[in-house]
């Protein structure tokens, strides 16, 4: 049962990751230039990790709004004046992509199937098999 559970989980990540990177992105990319793009991204995706490392016992709301402003100053450092909305999406879009991350990182526990057969015998290993 955990085992159709986790392929739930990770299908429905699957689909998030797909949206952001068929929607979101693009349409961030249509907004600006390519090299402001990309050092959005990158200032964004600094600063969502930076954020995740430093507020860990902190919820979603205060690491957005420590992320927002922090970004905020880097873009203001690089002399690049970039919308709330476009800053905001991109550090969604480096969370979405860093719960991902972690997420395909996580272990699987595998649980054994034993046949009353194998219990029988003793051929049976009944240890869980971590991958």
């Amino acid at each position: 049962m955990n085992t159709n559970i986790t392929w739930i989980i990770v299908a429905l990540i699957g689909l998030i990751y797909g949206i952001v990177a068929r929607y979101l992105i693009p349409w961030l990319k249509n907004k600006m230039s390519g090299d402001q793009y990309e050092m959005l991204m990158s200032i964004a995706s600094s600063v969502t990790y930076a954020v995740e490392q430093l507020l860990k016992t902190k919820i979603g709301t205060e690491k957005k709004k420590y992320a927002m402003t922090l970004a905020k100053s880097y873009l203001k450092r690089f002399g690049l004046v970039v919308d709330e909305e476009l800053i905001s999406a991109a550090i969604e879009a480096k969370v979405k992509e860093m719960k991902l991350e972690m997420q395909a990182s996580e272990p699987i526990t595998i649980e054994p199937v034993i046949t009353s057969e194998l219990v029988e015998t003793g051929e049976a290993n009944t240890d869980v098999e971590t991958v």
